[in-house]
């Protein structure tokens, strides 16, 4: 199947389900990570390094080892919501058990599993794309855009407007994964290659022994693929343990090919990301606004326009090289780190962050829109591509993270003149 053609049998009717499927998956998928983290509170027992580190990591080791582990166990896309939604359900029952005055073991974990279970969503999603083509991606790239202004939002809209504490959002979690749940199981249409089987064993031009990806002969894939095919008489021998191992190990080899086109543009693009929002905000030049809250909320509000807008662009146009946003990408960046050290605007930053959210959003879809399309993949190896090729995204917040708290710690160090909202008391 091509990577954006439609298949025939697919009615506009059913684009406009996937679309707004995927948006509505994407959205709550976005919003779900943060409540659960805010209702934590790690940030007031550990620095913010640590706190990164523990809501992102966990989402890092999902993507890096789910892709090729779902080659080997075959779960159905249908059984796939129903396990998330029970991590959410299960997170809410503890996080509303386990308040900010008891130890903080019991947070950790849930934190933890709340980053594992978005990370595994967005693999799961991403991998579903190979069936959705175009009108899936778009409604992906849509829905967590939305998703991440509606976040940006979240702490004002909370606490000052409403009057509460960021913890009693929780109270959100089950509504927004029965909203998670409906887009799955009702308004997502079965993909054309399911219609046939009820129990969504694929045609015949999509079966094969798992692990097997029927590549077309590439420079790219040579090796990886070769590599498999030379183990291949010797999995049949072994026992299922040596099987699995052997398989996990052989589709990890098939990441290797999509580390320099596809996942190192999206390291480096959200290593930005993490460095500009939320990095190095706390040091920069104090504005109108009353306080850091109202400030942080106009910067991500202004950040994530611009990162919405790029990833609704792919319904109108695309970017067919990524190294020419990477160096806008990077011109920015430096654009808004010496206007952090030497305070030379305080609104000119939010033009920056604009900017910034739209070359990392396009980055982003354009991305995936190349796995779609690229023909060296046949409709399996897409799919584990999509989902592999994710990790450079978290990959990128993770260290994208750590760098920008070394970098507000260098800026909110230099000379206290209270121009900086790291210097005030407020």
């Amino acid at each position: 199947m091509p990577g954006l053609s439609r298949p025939p049998t697919v009615r506009f009717q059913d684009e406009v389900r996937t679309f707004i499927a995927f948006g509505l998956v994407g959205a709550v998928n976005s919003i779900l990570p943060l409540i659960v983290f805010s209702a934590n509170y790690l940030i007031i027992p550990f620095p913010r390094a640590v706190v990164t580190i523990l809501e992102i990591l966990p989402a890092l080791l999902i993507k890096l080892i789910l892709p090729p582990l779902l080659r080997h166990v075959n779960i159905s896309y249908r059984l796939r919501p129903l396990l998330l939604a029970s991590c959410w359900v299960l997170t809410r029952i503890v996080t509303a058990a386990t308040p900010p005055n008891v130890p903080p073991a019991p947070r950790i974990l849930m934190t933890l599993l709340a980053s594992a279970a978005s990370a595994a969503t967005d693999v799961s999603c991403l991998g579903q794309l190979r069936h959705y083509g175009l009108a899936g991606l778009a409604g992906w790239g849509v829905g967590t855009g939305t998703g991440r202004l509606l976040c940006a939002l979240f702490p004002l809209a909370v606490t000052v407007w409403q009057g509460r504490q960021l913890r009693q959002a929780i109270e959100h979690i089950l509504p927004l994964t029965a909203v998670m749940l409906v887009a799955f199981l009702l308004v997502l249409p079965r993909p054309a290659v399911y219609r046939r089987d009820p129990d969504d064993v694929l045609d015949d031009d999509l079966q094969g022994e798992p692990g097997v990806f029927l590549l077309q002969q590439d420079p790219r894939l040579n090796g990886a693929a070769n590599a498999h095919h030379a183990g291949g008489a010797t999995v049949a021998a072994g026992g299922k343990l040596d099987a699995l191992s052997k398989n996990v190990k052989q589709n990890i080899g098939l990441t290797r090919p999509l580390v320099k086109p596809y996942m190192t543009p999206l390291f480096v693009a959200f290593v930005v990301q993490a460095v500009v929002y939320p990095g190095i905000a706390r040091a920069l030049a104090a504005s109108l606004q009353p306080d850091f809250l109202h400030y942080s909320t106009v910067y991500g509000l202004f950040f994530h326009a611009g990162n919405l807008l790029a990833r609704s662009s792919v319904l109108f146009f695309r970017i067919r090289r990524p190294r020419s946003l990477l160096s806008l990408l990077l011109v920015a960046l430096a654009s808004v780190l010496v206007n952090a050290y030497f305070l030379i605007s305080a609104y000119a930053i939010f033009l920056m962050a604009f900017v910034i959210g739209f070359l990392v959003g396009a980055v982003y879809v354009n991305i995936f829109a190349r796995i779609l399309e690229d023909d060296i993949y046949d409709a399996d190896a897409r799919e584990f591509a999509l989902g592999a090729a994710s990790a450079g995204e978290a990959a990128g917040l993770l260290f994208g993270g750590i760098v920008g708290t070394v970098f507000e710690a260098a800026l909110c160090s230099l000379p206290v003149d209270g121009t900086r909202w790291c210097h005030r008391t407020r």
